[in-house]
């Protein structure tokens, strides 16, 4: 059974977000098309908090959404990535599916997510990586969203599921994300659950759009779950574990 997911470049729509130092100050100036940002290097540390799981063999078969200087943007891997969930729409098991998911892209890429509960917060293709008023000061945790096709017209057709994430710039020149969404067809995802190993089909789907969230492209190879148009596979091949590996290689980024 082949599904069709897709990747959605979340902040993509506008110029790439520019960070920079007020001169003479520890502040940040004011970010394009938004009012601040947060005060940078919230929970960073001074390594990455896990490492990717040893890889058995290696692959080619990957591709990053974005690079900078030769190197893909990515997340630090020296603080946790938040992560909030809006389940107002979510199919039975919802959570498990997601909880199974985040476990294992985190040790298949050595990410951490940590989970901040639940929200009321709905998918917007416009939407801030940073908000205040709703969750403080920090970067706008990952929002996974059960949704239909009518709140999210890019869940039409066959395609059940999209993520990506938002990055921005720092005025040193570093690009890193630092907020993003997934946003999952909750009517395609009943169906799915109900056939033969469909909690496993579902689990993998949101791994495809967590993997997107990390900076993994999709490449036209099908023995990858990051394969472009659909897989019946169940978890990463090769070349999606050798991509997640060197994604978790970017340095720690307290500017941010």
């Amino acid at each position: 059974m082949f599904i069709a997911v897709g990747v959605f470049l979340y902040g993509d729509f506008r110029p790439l977000t520019l960070l920079g130092l007020d001169s003479g100050s520890s502040g940040w100036a004011p970010m394009v098309g938004q009012r601040s940002a947060p005060t940078p290097g919230r929970d960073e540390g001074p390594e990455p908090l896990g490492a990717p799981a040893p890889l058995t063999e290696l692959s080619s078969s990957y591709v990053f959404l974005h690079s900078n200087k030769g190197m893909p943007v990515s997340y630090s891997p020296c603080r946790p990535i938040h992560y909030v969930v809006n389940a107002e729409a979510a199919p039975p098991g919802s959570s498990a599916l997601v909880e199974a998911a985040v476990r294992r892209i985190s040790e298949a890429s050595g990410f951490r997510f940590v989970f901040d509960g639940h929200v009321d917060e709905r998918p917007a293709m416009d939407r801030s990586s940073f908000q205040p008023d709703r969750y403080g000061n920090m970067w706008a945790p990952v929002l996974i969203s059960w949704t239909d096709p009518e709140t999210v017209p890019q869940l039409s057709g066959d395609t059940v599921g999209i993520g990506g994430s938002t990055r921005v710039k720092h005025s040193s020149g570093h690009v890193g994300y630092v907020s993003g969404q997934v946003s999952l067809d909750a009517p395609q995802v009943r169906k799915i659950i109900r056939t033969t190993a469909g909690s496993a089909r579902a689990i993998a789907i949101i791994l495809h759009e967590l993997a997107h969230v990390l900076g993994l492209g999709h490449v036209p190879d099908p023995s990858q779950l990051m394969f472009e148009h659909g897989t019946p596979l169940r978890d990463f091949g090769p070349g999606d574990l050798t991509g997640l590996a060197r994604l978790a290689e970017a340095p720690c980024t307290r500017m941010l």
